[in-house]
Parts: C-alpha cells; structure tokens; sequence
C-alpha cells in the first residue's frame, strides 16, 4: 500500500512538470502526446502484463 502511494506521488509531481513545462513553452507536450498517444496504450497494456507476470509466480 505505502509503495502504491509513492508512486502515485511521483506520478503526479512527474505530471504536474510536464504541464507547467508546457504551459510555459518550455516542452510542446501537447504535440508529442497527438503523435505519441498511442505509445501510452502500449505502456500500459506492458505494464499490465508485467503485473500479471509478478502475481502469478
């Protein structure tokens, strides 16, 4: 539970830069995230598996 919290507190913070950076026009997140988005969904569909992996051995 308490390593769940971290990382959804490094989540957040990570998300919370990404916005200001962009916002500030430092990174066009954005842009990348129009033509990238679809890495995300693969990222995620990793993870789950990776998960799944880790619970059944």
């Amino acid at each position: 539970m308490i390593m769940k919290r971290y990382w959804l507190g490094i989540l957040l913070i990570a998300l919370g830069t990404i916005f200001l950076l962009d916002s500030l026009g430092v990174m066009a997140f954005r842009s990348l995230m129009r033509h990238f988005w679809p890495v995300l969904l693969i990222l995620v569909g990793i993870g789950i598996l990776l998960k799944d992996r880790k619970s059944q051995s």
